[in-house]
């Protein structure tokens, strides 16, 4: 959740808010040559391949130098941004005549929407069209290893020589993948001092991958970063995103999720703030209720006789909670089988637990609610803890039950978030005073 103060929060809840648009780049303030900023969409199950495209004016050809230039300008940072004022009352909210009008602003808080380096730019008329790329952008193409010179995440003296035979944390393999010079070359400054990654994220995310026992393997011969990246995202149950800031978040999210009333609350969404009719969508097509996870693949051997290409494979025969009866008698069997050979479970251990936790996820349909909202909800990231209420639906606030936060658009004109939210449910622990979860008491307190 994105640390805000306490006036921004304020003019975030109101339904009326109109925040100054702004468009920075290369350091300068180019907000009234804008003809038109685009929307910006994250999602939580996919690696965006972060691409914003910014309309300006060039009647007077000052954006010609660009194509006069290009090595002036080419990777140069822009920056699309929403400037919260404490005092809305003293200016015009208008985008007019090709800029804001002149009048005193309040200072405010800025909110970056979105961060990225110039990549492209087209004329057409007496408009230019600027095309940029966030840091994962970049990295979504460039492909590593080859065929003859594997990058190897498998073998007891695999890249730079270290032991990956039992299997390395999926985290780790990610900082290799974003900071590696021959692979990402990002920063990578092992601190909050890191100006490409969100450490403090990537470590919290690290710790989770260790205590929930992920580990992978992992063999490249010319995969792109982006396809290995959401391999990895897939079998570590997390989402990597670029976030306005311009850093790169790594979250664990598909389970259950910590809620404290911090990270969510009655304010959320509610009948009062969601601009749209909702929908809710409760299919069945995502449900799994029989997997085979294989496990322990040898790129060495693969294709030679008698091809002892997999260690094994774990399914219901060898795990009877790589199933469930249940599901299967409600909505029929609906297997799947994980037999990818770039990013693969170590160990039969290992696919157990993998396997297991995608029978408890997936066994049932999860409810995904769908509408449109102001920037009350701005403060959220991909996979945070939210509440909504929405009788309508059936959809109440609750302590046990709520929703995470799996894909965002928002129209940086008009400010109108889309909002995609997918049903979790709430991990509790004892509370303080707190009317339900403070009691000692087992017929008030489940936890008791």
């Amino acid at each position: 959740m994105l640390s805000l103060n306490s006036d921004t929060l304020g003019k975030l809840s109101e339904q009326a808010v109109h925040p100054k648009r702004k468009f920075t780049f290369n350091g300068v303030d180019e907000t009234d040559r804008c003809e038109v900023l685009p929307s910006i969409t994250r999602q939580a199950d996919e690696v965006s391949t972060g691409y914003a495209t910014v309309e300006v004016y060039n009647g007077g050809k000052y954006w010609n130098k660009l194509k006069d230039n290009p090595e002036a300008y080419l990777r140069q940072e822009g920056v699309i941004s929403l400037e919260i004022l404490t005092n809305d009352s003293q200016y015009l909210n208008r985008w007019g005549n090709k800029k804001w009008d002149e009048l005193k602003w309040y200072s405010g808080e800025t909110l970056n929407i979105f961060t990225g380096r110039l990549d492209d730019f087209k004329f057409r008329g007496d408009k230019a069209f600027l095309v940029f790329r966030d840091k994962l952008g970049y990295l979504f193409d460039r492909k590593i290893g080859t065929k003859d010179i594997p990058i190897d995440f498998y073998s007891a003296t695999g890249w730079l020589a270290r032991d990956y035979s039992s299997g390395i944390n999926p985290a780790d393999m990610v900082w290799y993948l974003l900071t590696d010079p021959d692979m990402g070359d990002l920063d990578n400054t092992a601190s909050s001092a890191n100006v490409d990654i969100n450490y403090t994220e990537w470590s919290t995310w690290k710790t989770q991958m260790t205590s929930l026992g992920f580990l992978l393997q992992g063999n490249f011969t010319g995969q792109t970063i982006g396809n290995i990246l959401k391999k990895i995202m897939t079998y570590s149950h997390s989402t990597i995103f670029a976030e306005g800031d311009g850093l790169i978040y790594c979250r664990y999210w598909l389970e259950e999720i910590i809620y404290s009333p911090d990270l969510g609350g009655s304010d959320d969404f509610d009948v009062d703030n969601i601009l749209s009719k909702p929908n809710l969508n409760q299919g069945v097509d995502d449900i799994i209720n029989r997997v085979t996870i294989f496990y322990g693949y040898d790129p060495d051997t693969a294709g030679t006789p008698p091809d002892p290409t997999w260690a094994g494979h774990r399914g219901v025969d060898e795990n009877a909670n790589l199933a469930d009866t249940d599901s299967q008698s409600t909505y029929g069997l609906r297997p799947k089988n994980y037999e990818d050979t770039v990013i693969w479970i170590p160990s039969s251990a290992a696919a157990d637990s993998f396997g297991e936790r995608i029978i408890l996820w997936w066994k049932d349909p999860k409810k995904e609610l769908e509408f449109n909202a102001g920037l009350t909800g701005f403060p959220h990231q991909l996979s945070d803890a939210l509440r909504v209420n929405y009788p309508l639906f059936g959809v109440y606030f609750s302590n046990t039950e709520g929703y995470t936060l799996k894909e965002l658009t928002m129209d940086v004109m008009t400010g109108l978030c889309s909002w995609k939210l997918k049903q979790v449910g709430f991990k509790q622990y004892f509370i303080l005073d707190d009317a339900v979860n403070g009691l000692l008491d087992e017929a008030y307190n489940p936890l008791f």
